[in-house]
């Protein structure tokens, strides 16, 4: 549900016009402001941009906007990242219509940016696939232009449930996007199986960080580990457990302008429903070793609690953008917040951001595509009892991507003990993107507002035993 965007600034900057997913001019000069009217092949509804409430000048302006283009996949507890080689979202996992029942998934699904008509598509596979999941992680690895799915659960049973096995870990490889394949990959060294834990791409150290979650029994984690992606054979560094509240559902990301992790929210207890609204760190300043312990971070205005958001992190700004998510028992949110972690004091500031904007949800997936400051959010639950399909994109507003420098070159592996400065390795291919004057074939007439139908729920057990008990807010 991840995706951090590089701290390095990229080569293009890109705008939603003309009916397509268009280019900058050669000068590279952002489209006019009537562009603003247009849309991603003529079914992004525009949404007006209304003033954020905001304390910080650093937020930009931005609004909503619903794709109504092609099949979507109607999924909830799924992950999906952005690959910017192959200009694409891909959607893996989840469950279908009844989130309290047992119908998952392991399909895949790719909605292709760069096409002339982007519409989502499921991806053929053969062979070997991981299991059906739901509260699995995916991650971006942009070293190798993979898809990393780790944890989750395969099956629900009693009070309990059947897990992921914790030491294997998948790998979608999307080097070749018409012909992705799944490879295996079994790694000793973690302790026990989790679901709804978080996890991230370091890539200062080339590794995933894998934090928190739940046991098959549903009890809450306090461990952290780190998938050393550079080594052969790969194997998992335990990180720092100390000061780290257990928790499940939270979110995760590498602040590296800090050299350090962040992680907000979840559910703090499953016993008593309730929900975090703590934000904490560790730092990585002196590797991975797990010397070091987390420690709490104070913010202007406090966070709300909440769990299961749809979340993505713009490094560039150093602005965490959190959408929806469990506030309480029974309430969902349509929140969408904004922690600014720099230059001074961090502070959560809530926007105003609802026209077009999903509603209350939780359960749904985010991904961030900073080549056209857009981040696209699919999926999600209302209310347990049915699952969504619409994308939505969060466009900023002219002149809020930042100007781009030259292209990043490979760099070696780096260790896992790491330095103070750690190098920052990044894909040396250079996404795809569509001539400027591709124009899409309109396929239906879009709604102006309101929530998209939503599907009826004709599928999984009715009966079956719930996910986690809905959170109460402390």
């Amino acid at each position: 549900m991840y995706l951090e965007s590089p701290p390095r600034r990229l080569r293009a900057r890109h705008r939603l016009s003309a009916g397509s997913v268009r280019q900058p001019d050669r000068r590279g000069r952002a489209p006019g402001r009537a562009a603003r009217r247009l849309a991603l092949a003529g079914m992004l509804l525009l949404a007006s941009a209304p003033d954020v409430g905001r304390a910080q000048t650093r937020i930009p302006d931005g609004h909503w906007e619903l794709v109504q283009n092609g099949p979507q996949p109607d999924r909830a507890l799924h992950g999906m990242i952005f690959d910017p080689v192959s200009d694409s979202l891909w959607s893996f996992g989840g469950v279908e219509a009844d989130t309290q029942g047992s119908d998952f998934h392991n399909s895949v699904w790719r909605f292709a940016l760069g096409d002339p008509d982007p519409r989502w598509s499921l991806v053929p596979i053969s062979g070997l696939k991981p299991p059906p999941l739901i509260f699995h992680s995916t991650v971006y690895d942009p070293l190798r232009q993979r898809m990393i799915v780790y944890g989750g659960q395969i099956d629900r049973s009693g009070m309990g449930q059947s897990l992921s096995d914790g030491n294997t870990v998948w790998f979608l490889d999307l080097t070749d996007p018409d012909a992705p394949s799944w490879t295996r990959q079994s790694v000793a060294g973690i302790l026990g199986d989790r679901f709804a834990h978080a996890a991230v791409y370091v890539p200062g150290f080339d590794a995933m960080v894998v934090s928190g979650g739940a046991s098959a029994s549903n009890t809450l984690l306090n461990t952290n580990y780190a998938l050393l992606l550079g080594e052969t054979p790969l194997r998992w560094q335990r990180l720092a457990n100390a000061g780290f509240q257990a928790r499940a559902g939270q979110a995760l990301i590498h602040d590296a302008a800090h050299q350090r992790l962040l992680v907000y929210g979840g559910f703090g207890n499953f016993n008593s429903a309730s929900t975090i609204r703590n934000l904490d760190a560790l730092d990585l300043s002196a590797g991975l070793d797990g010397a070091d312990v987390w420690t709490r971070v104070s913010t202007a205005n406090p966070g709300l609690a909440r769990a299961f958001t749809a979340h993505f992190f713009d490094a560039e700004r150093g602005l965490w953008w959190v959408h929806g998510g469990q506030e309480s028992a029974n309430r969902f949110s349509r929140r969408l917040s904004v922690l600014d972690l720099g230059p001074s004091e961090p502070a959560w500031t809530e926007t105003n951001w609802v026209q077009n904007g999903p509603l209350d949800r939780f359960g749904h997936t985010a991904a961030w595509d900073p080549q056209r400051g857009i981040a696209w959010f699919q999926g999600g639950t209302p209310d347990n009892n049915r699952t969504l399909a619409d994308l939505r994109a969060l466009v900023f507003e002219p002149g809020a991507t930042p100007t781009a420098s030259a292209s990043p070159t490979r760099v070696a592996s780096p260790t896992a003990t790491g330095t103070s400065t750690p190098p920052e390795p990044t894909p040396t291919r250079s996404p795809t993107t569509p001539p400027p004057d591709a124009t899409p074939t309109l396929t239906g007439t879009p709604t102006a507002t309101g929530e998209p139908p939503s599907p009826t729920p004709t599928r999984g057990d009715p009966s079956a035993t719930p996910s986690p008990p809905a959170p109460t807010a402390t």
